[in-house]
């Protein structure tokens, strides 16, 4: 990939008698700046704009489907990673008790319309995930593309965005990348939709620029929505009931249950 997102590598050793590589990487401190909370709306629409870069360069790309790329990686939590379908429907399986658990330890916290959500999810969204990895339309995913420690900004001019902590890339559906970041971005459940839409866009006009064809905007919409709720996964495997609230709210928000129909 020609300008990749990542630090810059200058040189590398190889030592494998001592089961050492040596790498010099570029000094992102001189330049860049991991911002704090709230991330202001000019930070995320670079973010947006890198991550269209480097999903239309890799759209459908042949390597993809190499084994390593098609491969589990990073644990259960992971279920942005599109898998054989099979094997999504046995993760599903495997992370079924700790969805449940998750479900009976706060059932008294959840009202009538967070606890069909919870039930819905836990019966049709590996299946709705196995048919939609059939589809095609698939990128390389970053896996863990949160703006509050593994993207890091210019403080001015035109340099892009640097990215770091890539152990979690794995192809998988593209609007992934986007959802998870601006969850980790949060902002008020009444503002969620407003601030989003328009860096969803930007994100789609991206893809098209960079070469993209036939992904529809409506299909990038359901793809966004459909990863809101794949995000869920880190509440149920983490035990975190507060990640599940603010998942919940941008899931209301974009009416993401109705892609489990």
């Amino acid at each position: 990939m020609p300008h990749p997102p990542s630090p810059a590598l200058y040189g590398w050793l190889h030592e494998p008698g001592a089961s050492r590589v040596l790498l010099l990487l570029e000094d992102l401190a001189p330049r860049y700046v991991r911002p704090a909370e709230p991330v202001d709306a000019a930070r995320l629409a670079q973010a947006a704009g890198v991550l269209a870069r480097l999903h239309a360069h890799w759209w459908d790309h042949p390597r993809l489907t190499s084994a390593a790329l098609r491969a589990p990686q990073g644990g259960l939590s992971r279920f942005c990673q599109a898998l054989a379908p099979g094997v999504v429907r046995r993760r599903m399986r495997e992370a079924a008790p700790a969805v449940a658990a998750f479900a009976d330890r706060h059932r008294g916290d959840l009202g009538t319309a967070e606890a069909r959500l919870l039930d819905g999810f836990a019966a049709r969204w590996g299946e709705r995930f196995a048919r939609r990895i059939r589809l095609g339309a698939l990128t390389l995913c970053h896996g863990d593309f949160h703006p509050l420690g593994n993207v890091f900004f210019p403080h001015a001019g035109s340099a892009r965005p640097r990215v770091v902590d890539w152990p979690q890339h794995r192809r998988g559906l593209g609007p992934h990348d986007l959802a998870y970041c601006l969850l980790a971005a949060d902002t008020p459940p009444d503002e969620r939709r407003a601030r989003d839409l328009p860096l969803l866009r930007r994100y789609h006009a991206g893809l098209v620029r960079g070469g993209v064809r036939g992904y529809a905007w409506e299909q990038c919409e359901w793809d966004y929505r459909f990863s809101l709720l794949g995000n869920l996964f880190q509440a149920f495997l983490h035990g975190s009931f507060a990640w599940f609230v603010r998942t919940l709210r941008a899931a209301r928000a974009w009416n993401a249950e109705a892609t489990l129909a």
